[in-house]
């Protein structure tokens, strides 16, 4: 269930015309420096400053095209959604190519404003978190827009793997000498028996 701070429940309760604008954050390997770096992007057409969990991020103007709807349901479904990227802006562009974006988390909140006075209400809530999956990038035709398309995993995609650490025979073997899994890397090669007699041993 979403919750909102007072301020925007109390908006919101009043059922009001929504204003909302959308927040896209990451923090990505520069290619250049190979380090972290955070760079914010917004549907909003100035660059503005919002607080996010205490913490101040500065989001670029027209970085942001668009992100796929949120769909509610309960359960572990990993269900993909879009980011559309405005590659035609500079902080776009310097995103698209020059960061390694792959798996590369990722944020979305949603910033509802006064529908007459423009005004922030409450503070930016979250809206999709996940981890980059692909990144796709289109070319314009004269007069176009330069798209980078993102496909991106939830964050429940993480709940769904099998951590590989708990599987091998030196893992197993570090927890009280577990031998369950000697022969797991030739499976299918190592005969066993049970209640007879070995194979030509009589």
């Amino acid at each position: 269930m979403r919750t909102f701070d007072e301020a925007t429940a109390a908006h919101l309760a009043t059922r009001p015309d929504i204003v909302a604008r959308l927040l896209f954050w990451v923090r990505a390997r520069n290619l250049t420096t190979g380090l972290d770096e955070d760079l914010g992007l917004w549907t909003g057409e100035d660059d503005a400053a919002f607080v996010i969990d205490g913490e101040t991020r500065t989001y670029h103007a027209a970085g942001l095209l668009s992100v796929d709807p949120l769909i509610m349901e309960t359960g572990l479904s990993v269900r993909m959604f879009k980011v559309s990227l405005n590659g035609l802006t500079a902080q776009g562009r310097a995103l698209v190519r020059g960061y390694d974006l792959r798996l590369t988390p990722i944020q979305v909140h949603r910033a509802i404003f006064h529908p007459v006075t423009h005004a922030l209400i409450g503070v930016p809530h979250r809206y999709q978190f996940g981890r980059i999956d692909s990144l796709t990038v289109t070319r314009p035709e004269k007069g176009g827009t330069a798209l980078a398309e993102a496909t991106v995993a939830p964050l429940t995609r993480d709940l769904t793997r099998v951590l590989p650490s708990k599987k091998s025979d030196a893992t197993q073997q570090r927890r009280q000498a577990d031998r369950f899994r000697r022969y797991a890397d030739v499976s299918g090669v190592v005969g066993v028996w049970w209640g007879e007699p070995r194979s030509g041993l009589g």
